[in-house]
Parts: C-alpha cells; sequence; structure tokens
C-alpha cells in the first residue's frame, strides 16, 4: 500500500481529501476515501483515482469503485429548489 500511495501523492489542485472513514464487514474491510473536486477537474480526478486503485487489482478479493456525490447545496441547485431555512 506505502510503495503505490507514494506513486501517487495527492494533488490538491485537483482535490481534496475531506476523510477516509473505516469498517469492517463479514468479508473484510471497508475503507470509503472522501475527496472534494475542485471545479473544472472532475475528469482529471476520475482518472487519477480510477489508475491508483486499479494498482490493487491483482490483491484476491479486492473490490473498488468511484462514486460521485454532490454537496446538499449541489444538488438542490440541480433540482432548483431553494435552501429551506
Amino acid at each position: 500500500m506505502v510503495k503505490i500511495a507514494n506513486k501517487y501523492p495527492n494533488d490538491d489542485n485537483i482535490a481534496v481529501q475531506l476523510c477516509t472513514p473505516v469498517t469492517t464487514t463479514e468479508e473484510g474491510i471497508v475503507i470509503f476515501s472522501v475527496y472534494e473536486v475542485k471545479a473544472g477537474q472532475l475528469e482529471k480526478a476520475l482518472g487519477f483515482y480510477s489508475k491508483f486503485l486499479y494498482e490493487f487489482i491483482s490483491v484476491e478479493g479486492f473490490e473498488f469503485s468511484v462514486k460521485m456525490w454532490m454537496t446538499f447545496d449541489e444538488a438542490l441547485e440541480v433540482g432548483k429548489i431553494e435552501r429551506p431555512e
């Protein structure tokens, strides 16, 4: 993990890591990494983090997915909804 992580240092110009919650399940360890992607950097961020995660593909049982979420305010804007007071 450390060797691979050193190949992919975080670039705060693309995204800022907000948190990395970890839990365990009967199947193993689940790790979420939450990043806030800078405006106009989504394509770069998806490419960067997909390449990083793909480095672990040979680890037996390893699975990954990349999901996009919005902040509450972004979701309101998309839905053209005013923020409640």
